[in-house]
């Protein structure tokens, strides 16, 4: 729930802001100016239906492929009538919401990698009086968020060497970004046309993704809909709220910073 809390905020907090000011930017070319911060919720909209596609596939192809699978000793077809079993999600319940899951977890951190990006860029070329305080607002952005993505990605039934692929693709992100800042760092616009939409663009497609599978995925299998949840004692749901609420906090106050 903590996880949710930081993820939900820094949608909020750290990447929509960061989109609307890209595409407010007076520096932009008159052709982008004419629609503005429209933009945003155009690539944030972009990116959501993307992701939901992407679960869709992934997801249906596991399901008809295990539903083979289970009947191929019973010398079985698919039929019209067994397809809609397996879309009225009748077989292998367990195992779709497993799969969606996974996907959702990946779909969550390849957003965030995107925003990382930039923010390692954004470090990479900071000014010697803001680099400290800078520094350190990011170091405890990073830990939060990799504190939500470990949880989620431990929770995963995946295989040790997938998992730890998944752990080392978000810090490396990072770092990859201060690199490419490091190195334009003398010849670096700010001002700059394409820095400024690219930035712009990757922070909106970064925030539709995060919304969608905060909301969609996360907060609606693990709390709205979840017959477990429901079930638990009103003090045990309460702390559960609480910490989401504590980690979107978290979240909220650093974005004063960074």
């Amino acid at each position: 729930m903590f996880g949710i809390g930081v993820l939900a905020s820094t949608a909020w907090m750290h990447i929509l802001p960061s989109a609307f000011e890209d595409f407010g930017n007076p520096c932009l070319d008159a052709g982008w100016q004419k629609f503005g911060v429209g933009y945003v919720g155009l690539f944030g909209l972009i990116a959501a239906f993307i992701a939901q596609q992407m679960e869709m596939l992934f997801v249906g192809r596991s399901m008809i492929k295990k539903s083979t699978q289970d009947n191929k000793d019973a010398d079985m077809t698919l039929s019209p009538t067994t397809t809609m079993t397996i879309e009225d999600g009748a077989v292998g319940p367990h195992s779709h919401h497993t799969e969606n899951k996974e996907m959702t977890v990946i779909l969550l951190e390849a957003g965030i990698m995107f925003h990382s990006v930039i923010i390692g860029l954004t470090l990479g070329v900071a000014a010697d009086d803001e680099f400290t305080s800078l520094l350190a607002a990011i170091c405890f952005h990073q830990l939060f968020e990799g504190m939500a993505l470990g949880v989620m990605i431990g929770a995963l039934n995946l295989k040790r060497i997938q998992k730890v692929a998944l752990c080392i693709l978000y810090p490396i992100t990072t770092p990859i970004g201060i690199a490419i800042g490091v190195g334009v760092h003398n010849a670096f616009n700010p001002n700059s046309h394409g820095l400024i939409l690219t930035q712009g663009i990757l922070n909106s497609l970064s925030a539709g993704i995060l919304f969608y599978n905060t909301y969609t995925e996360l907060m609606s299998e693990e709390i709205s809909h979840n017959v477990a949840f429901r079930a638990y004692a009103p003090s045990f749901k309460a702390v559960c709220f609480l910490a989401m609420y504590v980690g979107a906090a978290a979240m909220a106050i650093l974005a004063i910073w960074a």
